[in-house]
């Protein structure tokens, strides 16, 4: 949270370095077959989000966070939720909208929200797509 007791919104790099990423993307390069590529780049994708995915974890749980992923279907709401504790949220993917303290956000993948405790505020999926993102309360 800011000074002030706004939103506080702290960019996150939406992938980490993995060391052997570039090995991965010369082997792409040098295929020649479109499906083995489409294959290599589905399996790099999945690996890089997962140790992002990790990182984060990692981040959050230093900063006294526990880390959940909340997957969404298009078109699902949540709203007017109240929590005791702070909230972390970051959309990992598809499309969010977060409505609190008479604001509206849409944050973007890797973008982290903090919800105040006691703020009541929505989630919804705006996006055509099935939305992932990560939670977290103050432990």
């Amino acid at each position: 949270m800011s000074p002030g007791g706004d939103v506080g919104r702290t960019p996150h790099p939406p992938f980490c370095y993995v060391p052997f990423v570039e090995l991965e993307v010369q082997q792409l390069t040098s295929r020649r077959s479109a499906e083995q590529g489409s294959k290599a780049v589905q399996r790099l994708g999945k690996l890089l989000e997962k140790e992002d995915r990790r990182s984060i974890e990692q981040n959050w749980q230093v900063r006294g966070f526990s880390c959940g992923l909340w997957v969404d279907p298009p078109g699902q709401v949540w709203e007017d939720y109240v929590h005791s504790t702070d909230e972390l949220l970051m959309v990992m993917e598809g499309e969010l909208e977060l409505e609190m303290q008479g604001r509206t956000f849409r944050p973007k993948v890797g973008e982290e929200i903090t919800i105040p405790a006691q703020v009541k505020h929505s989630v919804r999926n705006v996006g055509g797509t099935t939305a992932r993102w990560l939670y977290g309360y103050r432990q």
